[in-house]
């Protein structure tokens, strides 16, 4: 059975959203901008905190991959934010809340 952790690679993030967006979330990850407050094999939520704060999630639901984030960007392709919380991920991105 697939998890989440799946569908959050390289790849398939390239896949779902424009490169722009993918630059801009890997930029946010990298400059410590995501905090994951909930990751497991059907779920990651987290808190991106720049300018504003929002909060992410994507589910993983009857094997496929949905997404929502405070922004309200996240229609058609993940935004940024959720971006970032994907790659916050990855081993040693992003520290998990107590």
């Amino acid at each position: 059975m697939a998890t989440i952790a799946d569908w959050l690679n390289e790849e398939t993030l390239l896949d779902l959203a424009p490169p722009d967006v993918f630059v801009r979330g890997a930029e946010e990850a990298e400059h410590g901008k995501v905090h994951i407050l909930e990751f497991d094999d059907l779920r990651l939520r987290a808190r991106v905190e720049h300018a504003d704060i929002h909060e992410t999630e994507f589910v993983l639901r009857d094997g496929q991959l949905a997404w929502t984030c405070s922004c309200g960007e996240a229609v058609a392709h993940p935004c940024h934010h959720l971006m970032a919380s994907a790659f916050a991920t990855w081993p040693g991105e992003a520290p998990q809340e107590e």
